[in-house]
């Protein structure tokens, strides 16, 4: 976990601001969760380019937090259409995606099936502002508005490619 601890995240930013903590394990995301977090990102669940020498964590962590961690938190690293069942069943509600959506030659359609497989609810993509100006260039009708929902498929900026 490398990421700046929670305590001088706060003395940045105020008490106003989200603050989200990368982990790796169940250690890690109690500590976060105790700390104050107000989500995390959990992950990688598998070996993606995004992470270079980062190990995979696999399904089994995931199922280790449910009923553990009550704040929101994200699994992420190369989850796609062909693994997002195995994701859900895990017990997870909140995904976090890029190159599944970016590099699909039809944005629109796959988001929405990522979408379909995560639990029923109020279903919302949330987009970072770079990655929903790159989604609209590639699907400009594209019929789903950031910043409501459940569940989320959150963008990650630094992922960015121009196709």
């Amino acid at each position: 976990q490398m990421d700046l601890p929670i305590s001088a995240a706060r003395k940045i930013l105020g008490k106003d601001k989200i603050i989200g903590v990368s982990c790796h394990n169940l250690r890690q995301a109690l500590k976060a969760q105790k700390d104050g977090a107000d989500y995390i990102g959990i992950g990688p669940v598998y070996k993606t380019s995004t992470k270079p020498g980062c190990k995979a964590i696999g399904v089994k962590v995931l199922k280790q937090l449910k009923g553990k961690i009550n704040i929101p938190y994200f699994a992420i690293g190369n989850i796609c259409k062909s693994n997002i069942n195995r994701i859900v069943s895990a017990g997870v509600t909140r995904i976090a995606v890029c190159r599944a959506i970016l590099n699909s030659k039809n944005i629109q359609q796959t988001a929405r099936e990522l979408l379909v497989a995560l639990p029923s609810g109020r279903q919302t993509i949330d987009f970072c502002p770079n990655a929903f100006a790159s989604a609209q260039k590639r699907a400009p009708a594209f019929p789903i508005r950031p910043g409501e929902g459940r569940q989320t498929i959150d963008f990650c900026p630094n992922e960015l490619r121009e196709k």
